[in-house]
């Protein structure tokens, strides 16, 4: 179920106070466009929520490097215990 978005701005879609905790979320991949990006073939998978910087989410590649997320590309899910 993706987290609600009220008062978004302009560069992310949570407003910085309601910032969920990280250990607690995942990312769930919904489109992408770029054919180019590391998350291209994961539409439909969750990959791990590490927190966002300004213009996108933070995540971390299989191969163990941080990488981004666009805003556009995914939705906020609660890990079900």
């Amino acid at each position: 179920m993706p987290l609600p978005t009220p008062g978004s701005t302009r560069h992310s879609p949570i407003p910085i106070e309601r910032l969920p905790d990280a250990s607690k979320y995942k990312l769930l991949i919904v489109q992408c466009p770029d054919p180019l990006m590391w998350y291209a073939g994961k539409i439909g998978q969750t990959v791990p929520y590490l927190g966002h910087w300004p213009e996108s989410f933070r995540s971390r590649e299989d191969a163990g490097y941080i990488n981004i997320v666009k805003f556009a590309d995914a939705k906020i899910v609660k890990m079900v215990p």
